[in-house]
């Protein structure tokens, strides 16, 4: 059987996704290691009956422990939904499956969630609310409401305060809260993606190059007017 398996972040940015083998069963939010120098812990995100077409310029990891027995540190489930988000905001997975892999992977570990409050009222309660609102029919939009609370989530993990919560720091352009630029968001992110490439984030001033390909897409495309960080800041150096 073969699987993807993804876990933390690569040097740019991106969800870290192997292509795995295993001689057993497997579903989507099991727990893996994978011995490769040192032992990685993983997430199944997807199982595969075949390999791949495009398998051969993969490596392929053989898994050797499927669900480790004990208590799971609360660190990894915060990576593993953090990964799964980036996986839903590239389009790699439906938020059906964005949910059910969660829920699989909370019954098959013993997390120790107790530890991080956030992250038990996020896994627990908050992204289950937010799933039963495709079920809700009073709910109009409900790619938009999911693609919120999602937001909110990933902002409370990330950086410890909610996404409706205008940063301190610095201003930002108030376009980035309304529904008519939430819609659009993920689009415009791949739309930005695609144009830059992806090997420019590590470049200094990455940025400005992100902030003015994104102006000129958001005014081009979706003829939606925004201003950047620098343009509203002035008095602050970004690089």
């Amino acid at each position: 059987m073969y699987c993807y398996v993804i876990w933390g972040k690569d040097k740019h940015g991106h969800t870290k996704k192997y292509l795995c083998k295993y001689n057993g069963d497997l579903e989507p939010g099991d727990v893996i290691w994978i011995l490769d120098n040192r032992i990685y812990t993983a997430l199944v995100r997807e199982v595969l009956d075949e390999l791949p077409i495009d398998s051969d310029s993969l490596k392929i990891q053989n898994i050797f422990c499927k669900n480790p027995e004990g208590t799971f540190p609360a660190k990894f489930a915060k990576s593993f939904f953090l990964a799964l988000v980036d996986e839903y905001k590239d389009g790699e997975i439906t938020k059906e499956k964005l949910t059910q892999i969660m829920e699989h992977f909370l019954v098959a570990i013993d997390s120790d969630l107790k530890s991080n409050s956030v992250l038990e009222e996020i896994l627990c309660k908050k992204l289950p609310d937010a799933s039963l609102q495709f079920k809700d029919e009073s709910v109009e939009d409900k790619e938009l409401a999911f693609g919120k609370e999602l937001k909110d989530m990933e902002f409370r993990l990330k950086y410890g305060y909610s996404f409706w919560d205008t940063p301190k720091d610095h201003k930002e352009d108030p376009v980035e809260y309304t529904d008519e630029y939430l819609k659009i968001e993920l689009e415009l992110e791949r739309l930005i993606r695609k144009q830059i490439g992806e090997n420019e984030e590590e470049r200094l001033g990455f940025c400005h190059l992100y902030w003015g390909t994104k102006k000129k897409i958001l005014k081009e495309q979706f003829g939606i007017e925004w201003q950047s960080p620098a343009e509203l800041n002035p008095d602050i150096n970004f690089d």
